[in-house]
């Protein structure tokens, strides 16, 4: 899930479709700690820790990058295509410093938020790697986690550097002057901003839930673990390999994202249509179940709703034939009185013979 997603996140125009991928690449990242729970009790803590840190720190630079890019498509005009517009710097400032800081902690910049919440779980993942016979399994898992921290720098920085850098570009929608943030939505962006630079370092690298985790069953208690500064130094060094890639590509040559886009193209287009996952998901659910849906709704009006129908007319067929006898004719009636002292005096013969 992970580097599916992430692989997506790279090829995508739409800024908030970025970051949406970018969302479920982190959830990924979420469950590889809560599956590197093994060694027992305090494994399983430290683990379920790490993956509830990485969401908590989340929730912060991920709801600053969606808020800034609401205030991109708002200044835009509605546009959100990142090929549209460039150079918004200088005429959204404030909404470009806090969409840079949301993208440094996503990125795993040291020290901020997600820098220290990432690690944790790659360090979770290390420590899973070293319990026999799972340890080639979780070393697989921590080499996705590694390339997956590349690429997440990576297109972080791309939508940062397509957004903000370059030759100042509006599209028609924006007018001739896009406007900045307005207070209500620029406070909120600054109180975000301040929170994903600094609430990794305030709250951890510490067991923050821990001590909650210990009231679980099956839970141990736990110390907080010290720094994993080999793991630290990696990811510090995938992550500023990844923001040089982004500037390198797309401000020093703009020209290299079509020339490989068209190199590779196989690669560029499966990325771009999102591995196909939606159209193999249409096909092997949504398309089944529409055909059972379809049925289910044939069969109800076909059939069961003929079988109501034909219960509800039973009365009012049967109520038909009194309505032959009670027609207001005198006739009728004298040839009912009649039948009927027929039928009694056949009756009475009956009895007497």
């Amino acid at each position: 899930t992970a580097l599916i997603a992430a692989l997506t996140a790279l090829t995508q125009n739409d800024l908030k479709r970025v970051l949406a991928y970018s969302t479920v690449s982190q959830l990924g990242y979420m469950f590889m700690a809560l599956g590197a729970g093994v060694g027992g009790a305090e494994a399983a803590t430290v683990a379920a820790t790490a993956g509830m840190f990485h969401l908590f720190t989340h929730a912060f630079f991920k709801a600053l990058l969606f808020l800034a890019a609401g205030s991109v498509m708002h200044a835009m005009g509605d546009v959100i295509d990142m090929r549209r517009f460039g150079g918004l710097r200088r005429a959204l400032p404030i909404t470009h410093w806090t969409f840079f800081c949301g993208a440094v902690a996503l990125a795993g910049v040291p020290p901020l938020s997600g820098f220290w919440s990432k690690d944790d779980i790659l360090a979770v993942l290390a420590a899973a790697g070293e319990h026999a016979p799972h340890g080639t399994y979780f070393g697989v898992i921590q080499l996705v986690a590694m390339v997956t921290a590349l690429l997440t720098a990576f297109y972080t920085f791309r939508a940062y550097f397509m957004t903000f850098w370059g030759a100042e570009r509006f599209p028609e929608e924006a007018g001739h002057h896009p406007h900045e943030a307005t207070p209500v939505m620029a406070w909120p962006l600054r109180i975000l901003a301040v929170c994903a630079l600094l609430v990794g370092i305030v709250v951890g690298p510490t067991h923050l839930f821990a001590e909650y985790l210990h009231h679980t069953p099956g839970h141990a208690a736990v110390e907080p673990h010290g720094l994993h500064w080999d793991i630290m130094i990696l990811s510090s060094i995938l992550g500023a390999v990844g923001i040089a890639l982004a500037w390198l590509v797309y401000v020093r040559s703009p020209s290299i994202p079509e020339s490989v886009a068209r190199n590779i193209n196989p690669l560029y287009t499966l990325s771009l249509n999102r591995f196909y996952l939606d159209e193999i998901l249409t096909w092997l659910l949504v398309a089944p179940l529409r055909a059972v849906a379809w049925l289910s709704s044939w069969f109800d009006m076909a059939v069961i709703d003929q079988i109501v129908d034909g219960v509800g007319k039973v009365p009012l067929v049967l109520s038909r034939v009194p309505v032959f006898v009670h027609n207001g004719l005198v006739s009728t009636y004298a040839l009912v009185m009649l039948g009927g002292v027929v039928a009694c005096v056949l009756v009475v013969l009956k009895i007497c013979l």
